[in-house]
């Protein structure tokens, strides 16, 4: 099983090679709430653990559907791609809660090493 996260904008890394066209990307831009605002206004810390709290008090109905779905697609056996749009809060959040479901290891293609 393999979970990855990342951007689509222009300036974000490319997928990891092994993935091909046929597997599933999952975007949570247009369901997730961006925190990047927060971030900026110093109410939430860039770190993924506080991010993942602010989706889950922001919107947690939003923030589960969107967990329990990636879970489902990754246990048909497909790698799965979670995106967003710079890659860096919505995707690596939710992937990481993925992960932590299933125990595999995720793969954040634009956080850098944060």
């Amino acid at each position: 099983m393999w979970v990855e996260s990342g951007g689509i904008k222009k300036t974000c890394a490319t997928p990891d090679p092994r993935f091909g066209k046929e597997w599933p990307v999952i975007a949570v831009d247009e369901v997730l709430v961006n925190p990047y605002g927060a971030i900026k206004a110093k109410r939430c810390s860039d770190a993924l653990p506080a991010i993942t709290k602010w989706l889950k008090t922001r919107d947690p109905e939003t923030f589960k559907l969107v967990v329990d779905s990636c879970v489902l697609v990754a246990k048909k056996g497909a790698p799965v791609r979670i995106t967003c749009l710079g890659g860096k809060h919505r995707s690596p959040a939710i992937a990481k809660a993925v992960g932590k479901r299933l125990g595999v290891r995720v793969v954040h293609r634009d956080r850098g090493a944060k």
